[in-house]
């Protein structure tokens, strides 16, 4: 998006650019009062007058950008905050005007004043050329209302962490926590030959290594543990062809194949227990909600101070490891 036509409403013309924008005149104006001002634009140095970028606030036809500017053509560059006139909210790396590299997106929330809670999706991750890129994080978050702080036992929430494809999810693990009960898929989406699947609650847990497919396992095996963790029983279970339904077929699994597939369950379970992953991307979620609602960005200057600490937090959805500790595992 140029600076020249995301300014101005009436078409545009690069051979007659309206006089207050002129880079020359722009580029003049700071070079010697270090900061250049119009109605609806701010255009600064860096604090770190050896940065190549420019600081800018840039408030114009209900789109709202503060962040830095390319010294040469004004393009988006570097780190930005852009609020969308849609209400969507973009803050991390931009390059040639596009949302490129570690960023997270919060899509336009959608409030129940009802209920008073608010459903609202994120994408943390990596982005090329204003899309979704090749992994990050997607959030599917249902909260509260108006509340600050630590909401965990009052939000249900879903999550996909793993690769992306055409900004579709394509591999990974899929969290889902709803009320006191916490279920997880890994593998293939959407359909795959070999899911795990862990869901646990209050009660029970059960695990499940088989064919997923149109959203529902056909074949393979079903382990139940008891709050330790341990094997209580197992039983396969298959699609039949001449209903079309999945029927527990067996109990009586031979002792080699038992062993094999309550190894690799237990390993599957094991992971997801080696820490809270179920806090940890909430608490991920929570630390971008953090920055977006931080309205002392608003400030360039104070921008131009924190943005070292953004660069360092855009990257930091990399810090969870569950997808990749069972790839290593399962994908020997």
């Amino acid at each position: 998006m140029d600076l020249y036509k995301w300014i101005n409403e009436t078409p545009f013309d690069p051979e007659k650019p309206p006089i207050e924008f002129q880079k020359d005149i722009i580029s003049k104006t700071i070079l010697d009062k270090g900061i250049y001002k119009s109605e609806n634009v701010i255009i600064q140095r860096n604090i770190n007058g050896e940065d190549p970028n420019y600081i800018s606030k840039i408030n114009i036809n209900a789109n709202f950008y503060i962040g830095e500017l390319n010294k040469k053509d004004f393009k988006r560059n570097g780190i930005g905050i852009n609020y969308y006139s849609n209400f969507d909210l973009y803050i991390g790396n931009f390059n040639d005007d596009m949302r490129n590299g570690h960023g997270f997106y919060f899509y336009k929330p959608e409030i129940n004043d009802s209920n008073q809670r608010v459903k609202r999706e994120v994408f943390f991750g990596c982005w090329k050329n204003n899309l979704i890129g090749d992994h990050g994080i997607y959030y599917w978050i249902d909260e509260p209302l108006n509340l600050g702080g630590n909401n965990f036992d009052k939000t249900n929430f879903k999550c996909f962490i793993g690769n992306f494809e055409n900004e579709e999810i394509k591999r990974g693990v899929y969290l889902e926590k709803e009320n006191n009960k916490y279920s997880v898929f890994y593998g293939d989406f959407p359909n795959d030959n070999n899911r795990f699947f862990c869901s646990t609650n209050d009660e029970n847990e059960l695990v499940i290594k088989g064919i997923y497919k149109d959203k529902k396992f056909e074949n393979g095996y079903i382990i139940y543990n008891n709050d330790e963790g341990i094997c209580q029983k197992i039983l396969s279970f298959e699609k039949k062809k001449d209903d079309g339904l999945t029927h527990f077929i067996s109990n009586n699994i031979n002792e080699d194949e038992k062993k094999k597939i309550i190894d690799e369950t237990s390993n599957f379970r094991n992971i997801l227990m080696e820490t809270d992953y179920f806090n940890d991307v909430y608490n991920k979620y929570l630390n971008c909600k953090n920055f977006a609602s931080n309205d002392k960005f608003n400030d360039p200057d104070y921008f131009s101070n924190q943005k070292s600490e953004l660069f360092y937090f855009l990257s930091s959805y990399n810090e969870i490891k569950l997808f990749k500790k069972l790839e290593s595992f399962y994908k020997k």
